[in-house]
């Protein structure tokens, strides 16, 4: 196999030959560890915002005494807590007319306290480079904005329970990530709870992930400080909130935050029990909650991830029979998707063309799912695999123009699946096609951009009407 190419845009080169990508286990620690970074994409959050968050909340853990048990469960709650936020992504978009990822980004950092300031925030949101009669016609439709708040972390805060459900965390994981977005005056969402009514690991996660937000702003420490200390008895419980402001002339806390091995530190902070190797049932159900939460971005990728992951196991087996392959490509069908998270829904869900600058954005995410499963010991070896799905034959795909020599039977398959996928699905642009209509299709590109053997093992998979999930 050949050497690969260099990566567009000055990014570091793919790791080569594919087959000198080591196989390691993983915790359950460091795989939430790693796969918050997909998470701090579904929020368009400053890199390793998650990280922060994590240890700014167990640090809170220790001084105010938290239960172990209770630290187990706020610890995988800092990171799966913006697991639901993909739910509500299609939705913001919608409703602001703007990039979801942006909308979400300003809002957080606006002080919204009453109606006017959040009417005001709205209004700041909305469609920014639009014509004043677009801004208008949007705002005008829009819901009350105490509705509009509801309605959208409501979403996010029942998506996020289910999702750790899902993963088999215990009840109190679940419980926190629930009521993320409750405040200690009752004025939160979504349930409107007060007080000590709220799980102690959300009022923690509430304030510590608040902190850091503002932390990254450029007014910086004193900045998260003042913001501490206006909400603090509103927004935050007190006692938090006075533990968090003793740390104001900590310098080397707040240097900690700013390394570079957060991911280390991360994981050090783990709860005992959390650091022996995931089953591969283990990662399994992790690969399966997060192609949910990319699928839940958009309402037309529905079950998209796993129906591709199915189709293109069915169709490997027509090229191998060796256990470990078959769960490569299946794996690698369930995340092909992931660098998803990063591209705006406002893209995503576009009804018309892309243009240049849209279509660079869609075109990244295959680079962005590289960066994102490579970084994982015990998805390393299949990262690649799910990378490659949009690359052709001829070299004219995205993101690096990989050709024909460069592309194994599995990565030809599932190429072949996610087209196959895409093309019997509704999309923005126009209705799904029938089995028939997209094999013709295939059969268009075969030998020249797509392989022939590939589209054959589909044609063979998909006789079945029962075969597409």
């Amino acid at each position: 196999m050949q050497r690969f190419r260099p990566q567009p845009m000055d990014r570091p080169p793919i790791p080569t030959p594919l087959t000198s990508i080591a196989v390691t286990q993983a915790s359950q620690a460091e795989l939430r560890t790693a796969l918050s970074h997909a998470l701090d994409l579904t929020e368009g959050s400053p890199p390793s915002h998650t990280l922060r968050s994590c240890v700014i909340s167990m640090r809170l853990a220790e001084e105010i005494g938290m239960s172990s048990e209770a630290a187990s469960a706020l610890y995988f709650a800092v990171l799966l807590k913006d697991s639901g936020c993909s739910s509500n992504a299609a939705r913001v978009s919608a409703l602001f007319g703007h990039d979801d990822h942006a909308v979400k980004r300003q809002m957080k950092s606006l002080v919204t306290e009453g109606l006017w300031s959040q009417i005001r925030a709205m209004m700041r949101v909305t469609a920014p480079d639009a014509p004043w009669w677009r801004r208008l016609a949007l705002l005008m439709r829009m819901p009350a904005p105490t509705r509009v708040e509801q309605e959208l972390l409501a979403i996010r805060c029942d998506r996020g329970s289910q999702i750790a459900r899902k993963l088999g965390f215990p009840v109190a994981t679940s419980d926190v990530l629930a009521a993320l977005d409750e405040r200690w005056d009752g004025s939160g969402y979504p349930q409107g709870l007060s007080g000590e009514s709220i799980p102690h690991g959300a009022r923690v996660v509430a304030l510590a992930q608040t902190v850091d937000v503002f932390l990254q702003q450029s007014a910086g420490l004193s900045g998260a400080m003042h913001m501490v200390r206006a909400r603090r008895g509103r927004w935050f419980e007190p006692q938090l909130a006075d533990t968090v402001l003793g740390w104001e002339g900590d310098r080397s806390f707040w240097a900690l935050l700013d390394g570079h091995e957060l991911g280390d530190v991360v994981h050090a902070l783990a709860p005992m029990g959390q650091i022996q190797p995931v089953a591969e049932s283990g990662i399994d159900a992790i690969a399966e909650a997060f192609a949910d939460i990319v699928d839940a971005k958009s309402p037309f990728t529905f079950r998209h991830s796993t129906n591709v992951a199915t189709l293109a196991h069915a169709a490997a087996t027509h090229f191998t029979d060796d256990a470990h392959e078959l769960r490569r490509v299946r794996r690698a069908g369930l995340l092909h998707d992931l660098g998803k998270l990063g591209v705006s829904s406002a893209i995503l869900d576009k009804r018309g063309p892309l243009d240049a600058h849209e279509r660079a954005s869609m075109q990244a995410h295959p680079q962005h799912t590289w960066d994102i499963l490579s970084g994982i010991g015990a998805f390393r070896d299949f990262a690649m695999l799910a990378a490659v799905h949009h690359e052709k034959l001829d070299g004219s795909g995205y993101c690096w123009g990989f050709r024909a020599d460069e592309l194994g039977p599995l990565e030809r398959v599932l190429v072949v699946a996610d087209t196959y996928e895409a093309l019997t699905a509704d999309r923005p642009y126009r209705a799904a096609l029938s089995r028939e209509q997209a094999l013709t299709m295939l059969r268009r590109e075969q030998t020249v951009k797509l392989c022939r053997q590939a589209i054959d093992a589909l044609a063979e998979v998909t006789a079945s009407s029962s075969a597409r999930a």
